[in-house]
């Protein structure tokens, strides 16, 4: 029995004597570019027939793959290089706190704040670790952003606003050792409140007036106060945001071809490979381009975009919060 055989069955269950034709109907409707596997794998998915197995931390064992996993953003660490390229840590605690890897895509932790709830597919889990190669991560639910005003003495809060003044670092030594204050103002557009940190490297790049995003900062004294579970992120203003209206794959345009994508009702072109490494997709065998487009809409259609254009040409492109990976 292969893979498609329990789909096959699922859709017997679902059209009886009419599956045959549902699938026949399918690969007419695709030009006859897609096997009947592939037929019975879109099929499936359409109606959604395909569900993935949630793992709990807690289930996890040595050389397990394909993992499907739900849980709460606890922390995020900068990325940093090995021989295999850009790497990054996050944890992630559905109840069992854990270490999470990224291996490629690691500014999409940058679109994730601390504390949101998340989905992460086509995970691997190896010494202790949930390693993520091809990563897929789903914004489920967002951490609450607040207001200064609505941050109490000893409260720690996510918050989103602007630099203002930003101030010289200040060196000193303690216990024979050099340490230094970052510090700033902030104004989240109602309030301002003076940032404080100690030897923190996400605070010596930014400029007054830069957008950014302040995750788990603490209200002491009446001030943000930055720890080790902190984070500033600068936000993101130089792309385009719109929500995607179409998107079809033009067959022999070019010699990779291209796809024609509807934002916000405008209409671009956006090179095959440069779409596909943005919504992580792999070839499945039997299944053309198109195919692959059409099992995915459901999930593009309305989902928020961020890219940059020259003229109608889309140049960069990131597919809202989180990447959409097969």
């Amino acid at each position: 029995m292969n893979a498609i055989d329990p789909l096959f069955q699922k859709l017997i269950e679902k059209f009886g004597d009419d599956a045959e034709e549902k699938i026949a109907g399918k690969i007419e409707e695709m030009h006859g570019l897609i096997t009947r596997e592939a037929a019975i794998y879109l099929l499936a998915a359409e109606n959604e027939l395909i569900k993935d197995k949630v793992w709990k931390g807690s289930e996890l064992r040595e050389g397990l793959r394909s993992i499907t996993m739900e849980g709460k953003v606890t922390r995020i660490f900068p990325s940093w290089k090995t021989e295999k390229g850009a790497s990054r840590r996050f944890y992630l605690d559905d109840g069992v706190e854990m270490t999470a890897v990224l291996w490629a895509n690691t500014t999409l932790l940058d679109t994730i704040a601390i504390g949101d709830t998340v989905k992460i597919r086509n995970g691997y889990f190896k010494e202790g670790e949930l390693h993520l190669s091809k990563p897929s991560i789903e914004v489920m639910a967002r951490a609450t952003r607040c207001k200064i005003n609505e941050l109490k003495e000893g409260t720690f809060g996510n918050l989103e606003g602007t630099v203002k003044n930003k101030e010289e670092n200040y060196y000193f030594v303690r216990e024979g050792k050099q340490n230094v204050r970052n510090s700033f103002q902030f104004s989240d557009g109602v309030r301002e409140s003076r940032v404080i940190g100690w030897g923190r490297d996400d605070t010596d790049a930014l400029k007054n007036g830069d957008p950014i995003r302040i995750e788990n900062g603490l209200m002491k004294n009446g001030e943000l106060h930055l720890n080790y579970l902190s984070r500033v992120v600068k936000l993101d203003t130089c792309m385009k945001v719109g929500k995607i209206d179409s998107m079809e794959y033009a067959i022999g345009a070019g010699s990779g071809g291209e796809f024609i994508i509807g934002i916000a009702g405008q209409e671009f072109r956006a090179e095959k490979m440069l779409v596909l490494a943005a919504l992580g997709l792999r070839e499945i065998e039997g299944l053309c381009i198109e195919g692959m487009i059409t099992l995915k809409k459901k999930e593009i259609i309305g989902k928020e975009v961020k890219f940059e254009a020259d003229g109608e040409k889309i140049t960069e492109l990131q597919f809202g919060q989180a990447s959409l990976t097969e």
